[in-house]
């Protein structure tokens, strides 16, 4: 029996060249294994797992694979947080708005 396509959208947690391993806000996180039919795409280009950064968001398709129970990513495409659309804040704590001196 053809198991059905799922969706997952979330935060990575880590990645590497064999699974990725994603948080929905407040839910249990997901190990998507990743194989050689798994098409991967990182900021709209072709990538590798590997690539992907932690933190990243990512939105996967996968199905659970029939033998061994596990999720198996189908497609992956992970959106960097190389540009925030906010400031980060600044890591050293100099100065944080609203903050009285």
């Amino acid at each position: 029996m053809q198991q059905q396509e799922q969706q997952i959208s979330g935060d990575v947690l880590s990645a590497s060249d064999q699974e990725v391993l994603v948080s929905q806000a407040g839910e249990p996180r997901l190990r998507l294994k990743v194989g050689p039919s798994t098409q991967v795409q990182v900021d709209g280009r072709a990538a590798s797992a590997a690539d992907i950064q932690e933190g990243a968001q990512v939105q996967a398709s996968y199905r659970t694979d029939a033998s061994s129970g596990e999720p198996q990513a189908l497609r992956i495409e992970a959106t960097s947080r190389a540009q925030p659309a906010t400031p980060a804040a600044p890591e050293s704590g100099e100065s944080s708005p609203g903050m009285p001196r």
